[in-house]
């Protein structure tokens, strides 16, 4: 904390000298957002994103510590910046009252694939593919994911699998569930280890639907969700499961595919639709680009991120767009 104050206090130093305004703006560590406050009487504004909570987590001791830091420190913050609605709401609750909020999800930033990366799919033609891209941590509860592919293989679904981002060891563990190594072996389900992050267009660009599939967490509920954005950037349509409030809301508002319960037989029956409906399909495909290209791209936020970090005031959150929420009881 003191390394960071002395450099944030030079920082400030400097843009005095040069007649610039000053704005602190702090993500999501409590410590840091202490040493801003601690600042704050030297600069024109205070702004705190919180993009995860970080104070409901670790022991109790470390959990304490960060609330008491947040609140503390959130007394002096102008403005408040979170990726979900609901994480919004968190961070308000440990921040000033009459400080606007705004909800900026966090979205795709990978270019369109010049070109389609066919051959992590085995030269196959004629499935659906669908792709998983994101951490196989046990807390992903993939197992479940892997065994709503196996049924709906099972059942006669025409589909290919591919999941992206494992480690060696969680692919060795996942590989043990019911199904996945006969379906290995038929090259209906593969896995690849984490890979450059600018591959992944490729990747995306040979896929059909996205799996966004991820348990009801008090954590995840909260999430932007990251990979939604990345899919329907693609133009994959997408299996998506409840849960994850504004997963829910970008499922709804784009018709971009199927929202379903987060358990294998509902996620079974899911993939299963979007293989014995190739019009669905390809609908849910349009509308995932269109989407994208008109509601999950940054620059609809810059006018309420500016107002933001100068103080303006603007409309209020409707759940379905970008939003700065001033106190909600004026």
């Amino acid at each position: 904390m003191l390394t960071a104050r002395r450099l944030a206090s030079t920082l400030i130093d400097k843009a005095r000298r040069r007649g610039e305004r000053v704005v602190l703006f702090v993500r999501n560590h409590p410590a840091l957002l202490l040493v801003a406050a601690s600042l704050r009487g030297r600069a024109d504004g205070l702004v705190f994103q919180s993009s995860f909570p970080l104070e409901r987590q670790g022991n109790r001791a470390r959990r304490g510590l960060h609330q008491a830091a947040l609140r503390l420190g959130g007394r002096r913050v102008d403005g408040v910046l979170a990726v979900s609605p609901l994480g919004l709401e968190r961070a308000r609750s440990l921040c000033s009252d009459y400080a606007p909020g705004l909800v900026v999800p966090l979205l795709s930033d990978l270019p369109r694939a010049s070109a389609a990366e066919d051959a992590i799919w085995g030269g196959d033609k004629g499935s659906v593919r669908f792709i998983y891209v994101g951490t196989h941590g046990a807390q992903r509860r993939l197992d479940v994911v892997l065994a709503g592919a196996v049924g709906a293989l099972n059942a006669g679904a025409n589909a290919a699998f591919v999941f992206v981002g494992g480690k060696p060891e969680e692919i060795a563990a996942l590989r043990t569930s019911s199904g996945v190594q006969r379906w290995e072996g038929e090259s209906r389900i593969r896995f690849i280890e984490a890979l450059p992050r600018p591959t992944l267009p490729g990747l995306l660009g040979g896929a059909d639907v996205g799996l966004s599939l991820v348990p009801a967490t008090r954590i995840n509920r909260e999430m932007s969700p990251t990979k939604l954005a990345e899919y329907m950037g693609a133009g994959l349509a997408v299996v998506a499961s409840r849960g994850v409030d504004l997963q829910e809301t970008f499922m709804r508002d784009s018709a971009a595919g199927l929202l379903v319960p987060f358990d294998a037989q509902s996620i079974a029956d899911g993939i299963g639709q979007m293989c014995a409906d190739q019009s669905f399909l390809n609908d849910c495909k349009s509308y995932a680009e269109n989407f994208a290209e008109t509601r999950l791209i940054y620059s609809r936020y810059v006018s309420e991120f500016t107002a933001i970090i100068f103080g303006s005031e603007v409309s209020s959150f409707d759940g379905h767009s970008s939003t700065i929420d001033s106190d909600p009881e004026r």
